[in-house]
């Protein structure tokens, strides 16, 4: 199981364009989904006797995260944990870690993607929190870039942290090659703009063209970001990361539906993440469709 864990720790150094074929991605996954099954009640209750695909690993809805504690470790191994964003009517998710060192390698192979070999000076808009998987993040990027180039610069934040920052008049011409990673949400921190008029706002502030503005899919369940490059469409998919769209009712595969992740860097946690997200998958890049509305999917529950 060690030597599952350091493979998967190669492909992770190696990059988000890495080779993890499905037969390595297959090995990988199921050594950490027998690690939990091994040390986690819950996931040993609903996970079958006999498992070969990665397809066949179950699904942990994220809600479930609010609800029970999913860790594959006693507490007093327990070095902290991931709140989700939610808003003060919710019930916060908590993803509990044992070490944040697979998280960090994904987070910054990514980070790093997105930067694609050149420097950058880096800006953060996120309210630092030991709680916040974003935050912690946006720590591992302001150790990575911070002063490494004046040319150009990243600057990160969420969809409410533009919003106000702009709404308060900030104006400012980012050098050219300048790169801004919107990460969405709004949880009733400020007023609700639609994305396009977001982002058309970010480039008058900002001075950077609407191409140059990314944005990266992330959640505190997840140990694995996607993100944008300038000028691409859809989110790239990890290369030791799987993903399926799944009926909201069977759980079967459809071209469109709820998005269900398969990241095996969630080492102590759940590989399999069914998320309440809906989109497609085209070409290895994931494209978000928007959230699940109406009464709750029948596939939670299935997935329970």
């Amino acid at each position: 199981m060690a030597d599952q864990k350091e493979e998967l720790f190669s492909a992770i150094r190696e990059g988000f364009d890495s080779i993890f074929s499905d037969d390595k991605f297959t090995k990988v996954a199921l050594a950490a989904h027998q690690h939990q099954k091994e040390n986690c009640h819950a996931i040993a209750r609903i996970s079958p006797a006999e498992i070969d695909s990665w397809k066949d690993i179950p699904l942990i809805p994220t809600r479930i995260f609010a609800l029970h504690r999913i860790a594959a470790f006693q507490e007093s191994q327990e070095m902290g944990y991931f709140l989700s964003s939610g808003t003060t009517h919710e019930t916060q998710s908590r993803h509990f870690f044992r070490e944040t060192d697979l998280y960090e390698a994904a987070s910054m192979a990514g980070a790093r993607w997105l930067a694609n070999g050149r420097d950058f000076s880096f800006t953060s808009l996120i309210d630092d929190s030991d709680k916040s998987s974003l935050a912690r993040m946006a720590r591992f990027m302001q150790s990575e870039f911070s002063g490494r180039g004046d040319d150009a610069e990243l600057v990160l934040g969420t969809a409410f942290s533009f919003v106000n920052k702009l709404d308060a008049g900030y104006e400012t011409k980012l050098p050219e090659g300048s790169i801004i990673i919107e990460t969405g949400g709004y949880k009733g921190k400020s007023r609700e703009v639609s994305r396009e008029d977001l982002h058309e706002m970010i480039s008058e502030a900002y001075g950077v063209p609407r191409e140059s503005i990314v944005s990266e899919y992330g959640m505190c369940e997840i140990s694995s970001p996607f993100w944008q490059r300038p000028g691409e469409d859809g989110f790239k998919v990890p290369a030791w990361v799987r993903v399926r769209i799944v009926d909201p009712e069977t759980l079967g595969d459809t071209d469109e539906g709820l998005i269900a992740i398969y990241d095996p860097a969630n080492w102590d946690s759940s590989v399999g993440i069914l998320t309440s997200d809906v989109g497609v998958l085209k070409d290895d890049r994931l494209f978000l469709k928007g959230r699940l509305k109406g009464a709750e999917a029948k596939g939670c529950s299935l997935a329970i």
